[in-house]
């Protein structure tokens, strides 16, 4: 086999998979797509309940298969401004200076890569050694389609998990984590005073577990910031707010509609804000020249675009208060570190408003190593949400895993690697969420490793995949599955 081949067909099934809609909750379409390929290919296929994919080349299972994994959902981000519906649009990529982007979304390399790899391999598997797949749905809102797979079908004692990256590195552990959600429930009233609108955008936002100590803003806690501000000089009641997409990225935009009796006052103090904010960045901090802080009269026409219709409703001071002390106190970021490495983290990555429900939530997406330390993190969040008369749910709980000192797997991804460059792998352990941990608590005999190619900004809509690295990361994979 040509060192070439896999990638050549990777390239082409990653363009195929580009153009079917697969954000998290909405992988329907591509888990049938993926069953009607492998079907296509002649293989055994599984479709399960929650709509995880696995294959292999004959209904009986070969000798000591190593099985490859990928998660087929997507994180669907865009900038400001973009129109793109992810529930029908397909993911318009462009190729620029080696790397591989989408069109002000996200590209779906992650993990969209370690499918087209995993078919490729598939498709090729005459000439390697071999090998089964297992593409699992909603890996980014809590590793749920990993947790419903039955372990049972396969007897593969060996797993490359397509999800770490680069190809010089292969990840041996993870973190564990789980999702919390806080609910207030409020009784709106009429609104008096000038309705005015708040909005901070601009900022670079990123993966809650990679990107989560980079030092970057959460514009929801930024936003909490200038509410707290303004409200001790100018007092409101909330209209409307809301920001973030998703609960594993960090929040990049956020705003919110008040209502005060000095709206002059209030949007001189916002212009103010902008300014000191904005001198709290780094010189070579990219967030310097994007970021915004914007405020003006709220107007009708802007209703649709904040989710209000009817008569303009706002919430008691009581209310307005709770939401400002939940934004500006709970736990974000970075909790602890050792040796460098993160250990244990929060985000506070969503906060969205139901004016028909009279409610307004925020989620937390919770990471850590040490299973105790996340436990804590939930019960901070609870005696939060108690102080606050707020509800909390605690869901998605998924484990981590920790590195196997004497694994196989890890001397043969080494051994591959130094074969096809000559030089020396690292093995990681990531505050990152991987599939892995689940997997091998419902197989614990499995030896795992994580590796892919290298993509930037993941969870961003500025994520690109460095194709030299993809290239390359195919010629390591030929040298270890070709027979």
């Amino acid at each position: 086999m040509e060192n070439d081949t896999l990638y050549t067909c990777a390239r082409k099934w990653f363009d195929e998979l580009c153009r079917i809609p697969r954000g998290s909750g909405n992988t329907e379409a591509v888990s049938g797509w993926l069953s009607r390929v492998g079907r296509e290919m002649g293989l055994f296929v599984i479709r399960d309940p929650a709509g995880n994919v696995y294959m292999r080349a004959a209904e009986t299972p070969e000798k000591n298969p190593l099985l490859l994994q990928a998660h087929m959902d997507m994180v669907c981000e865009k900038d400001s401004g973009v129109k793109h519906d992810f529930s029908r649009d397909p993911i318009y990529t462009i190729e620029e200076d080696g790397f591989l982007k989408a069109r002000g979304t996200t590209l779906g390399a992650d993990d969209g890569v370690g499918v087209a790899f995993a078919l490729a391999a598939l498709e090729n598997r005459a000439e390697l050694k071999p090998i089964e797949a297992l593409f699992t749905v909603d890996e980014e809102i809590g590793l749920i389609g990993a947790s419903k797979f039955d372990m049972s079908v396969t007897k593969a004692k060996r797993m490359i998990n397509l999800d770490g990256g680069p190809e010089n590195v292969a990840v041996v552990g993870a973190a564990g984590g789980e999702r919390e959600t806080l609910t207030l429930e409020y009784d709106p009233m009429p609104a008096a005073g000038t309705p005015v609108f708040i909005e901070l955008d601009g900022l670079s936002g990123g993966h809650s577990g990679g990107a989560i100590d980079s030092g970057k803003k959460n514009a929801l806690r930024e936003l909490g910031r200038v509410l707290c501000d303004i409200y001790s000089e100018n007092p409101f009641s909330l209209i409307a707010i809301g920001g973030g997409m998703k609960a594993n990225a960090i929040p990049r935009s956020a705003r919110a509609v008040v209502s005060c009796f000095d709206a002059d006052a209030v949007m001189s103090r916002v212009a103010e804000l902008e300014s000191v904010i904005k001198g709290e960045f780094g010189h070579d901090d990219p967030d310097a020249a994007t970021f915004t802080l914007t405020s003006g009269k709220f107007k009708s026409a802007m209703r649709s675009d904040y989710g209000i219709s009817g008569e303009l409703m706002m919430m008691s001071p009581r209310d307005t208060g709770r939401i400002i002390s939940m934004l500006i106190l709970a736990p974000n970021g970075v909790i602890r570190k050792d040796n460098g490495a993160v250990i244990t983290s929060t985000n506070m990555g969503i906060c969205q408003q139901s004016v028909r429900d009279g409610s307004v939530s925020f989620t937390f997406n919770s990471r850590s190593s040490v299973d105790s330390e996340l436990d804590a993190v939930g019960m901070t969040l609870e005696r939060l949400a108690h102080m606050l008369t707020m509800d909390i749910e605690r869901t998605a709980r998924y484990p981590g895993w920790r590195r196997d000192w004497d694994s196989k797997l890890q001397r043969q991804y080494a051994d591959a690697y130094q074969k096809t460059f000559g030089g020396e792998i690292s093995f990681v352990e990531i505050h990152g969420g991987l599939e892995g941990g689940i997997l091998k608590t419902k197989s614990p005999e499995l030896d795992v490793i994580a590796t892919g190619p290298a993509t930037h900004d993941v969870h961003t809509p500025r994520e690109k995949l460095d194709l030299a690295s993809y290239e390359r990361f195919c010629a390591v994979m030929t040298a270890l599955l070709k027979k």
